[in-house]
């Protein structure tokens, strides 16, 4: 994110400076004492973003209100489960209807009917999505844990292969702050 100072000056806001302002969408910075009844009118009028303060450091913690304000929210991945696929297979859900299961070793965390996953082949992510039916032997179950196995069918995929690993998770959004490290996963 980049900002310019659009105008620096001493003394008093000034009609021009609430114009400027206005044109460049920016907000107004005041370090000094209560503005003129007539510019704080001209101010909220026009709904003019204000940083004011005869204090400073009150007016450097409103300008870093006012950026981090400007950031856009970080998504981050809580991982929820991962499962090696062992083998493919194709599983009968009604009349001559089949889709294809990954037959899965889950070796971490736990999956449920519905979760977010993404398919992982090598470093490459090959599909995210979402899990549309999980099968413990012959049973339909809502949920595996570690070291259970199962044939997990994903959502609109069918190019799921031996040797994928599915990992689960869940997503956040978290909000930012200025000079934060982002991790976009937990």
């Amino acid at each position: 994110m980049t900002y310019n100072i659009v105008k620096a000056s001493c003394g008093e806001i000034t009609e021009g400076d609430i114009k400027d302002a206005l044109q460049h969408k920016s907000p107004l910075v005041y370090f000094g004492p209560k503005l003129p009844g007539k510019i704080e009118d001209m101010v909220k009028r026009h709904k003019v973003s204000l940083i004011q303060s005869d204090i400073i450091y009150h007016v450097v913690d409103g300008i870093k209100a006012h950026l981090e304000s400007r950031l856009e929210p970080v998504t981050i991945y809580n991982i929820t489960g991962e499962a090696k696929v062992l083998q493919t297979f194709n599983i009968d859900i009604s009349n001559r209807i089949e889709i294809k299961a990954a037959g899965c070793k889950i070796s971490d965390g736990i999956f449920k009917k519905g979760s977010k996953i993404r398919v992982r082949r090598g470093d490459d992510i090959m599909h995210e999505g979402k899990i549309e039916l999980i099968k413990h032997f012959k049973e339909t179950v809502k949920e595996v844990t570690k070291g259970m196995e199962c044939g997990i069918c994903i959502q609109n995929y069918d190019e799921v292969e031996e040797g994928d690993v599915i990992i689960a998770f869940t997503t956040d959004q978290e909000t930012r702050e200025l000079g934060q490290t982002i991790k976009i996963y937990k």
